[in-house]
């Protein structure tokens, strides 16, 4: 089933079809669960993983209201995953301060993370690779540091999940122009960032 459309499988689905679930979650879960960790940072993986059942618990439970002239499946999905998300996020923060961990357009990285071409790169030096590791450690920083839960989650989408514009603003139901000043805005402050820790590097 692997070379069907989305399309198809979704009126698969419809029909009951278990199979074309079992290929749009194959399709989506990873970055659902990516795009969750990083917006929702409190969940532990075994929390995440039950995130993401939720999501498809919610896309068999939805499916028959889904209108693909209305919008992609993957911009439908990511929407329900948005809300969810964002509804642990208030809970969460009704007890606790926290800071959301994001990153650039990689699968992930933390502070202590080491970037796979890095890895694979073996003709690189040690004191290449080092400023390569300080700069993603950097970068995280720097987008732990957003304060504003819409600039960092329209960062998470573009740069994570690889979201133009117009989806971004179908999952976060905003303006196409809204979405473009939080982008622009959330990378003017981590460019900002950088610089006062004396790097002269945009997260692109």
């Amino acid at each position: 089933m692997k070379h069907l459309s989305d399309d198809i499988l979704i009126e698969q689905l419809k029909q009951g079809r278990n199979e074309a679930l079992d290929e749009l979650y194959r399709r989506y879960s990873k970055s659902l669960y990516f795009y969750c960790k990083k917006t929702a940072y409190h969940l532990s993986p075994q929390d995440l993983e039950d995130v993401v059942q939720d999501i498809f618990v919610k896309v068999i439970k939805s499916i028959k209201s889904f209108n693909r002239s209305k919008a992609k499946f993957s911009t439908w999905v990511f929407r329900i995953a948005h809300n969810i998300c964002v509804d642990l996020i208030r809970k969460h923060n009704r007890h606790k301060t926290y800071s959301i961990s994001s990153g650039s357009r990689e699968d992930d990285f933390s502070g202590n993370y080491i970037s796979e071409d890095s890895l694979a790169d073996e003709s690189k030096s040690v004191e290449e690779k080092y400023t390569e590791d300080k700069l993603h450690k950097a970068i995280t920083e720097c987008m732990n540091g957003l304060t504003n839960l819409s600039e960092k989650q329209a960062l998470i989408l573009y740069y994570l999940n690889e979201k133009v514009y117009r989806e971004i603003a179908g999952v976060m139901k905003r303006s196409i122009s809204m979405v473009r000043n939080l982008i622009k805005t959330a990378e003017l402050k981590v460019k900002e960032c950088l610089e006062a820790k004396g790097i002269g590097e945009n997260i692109r």
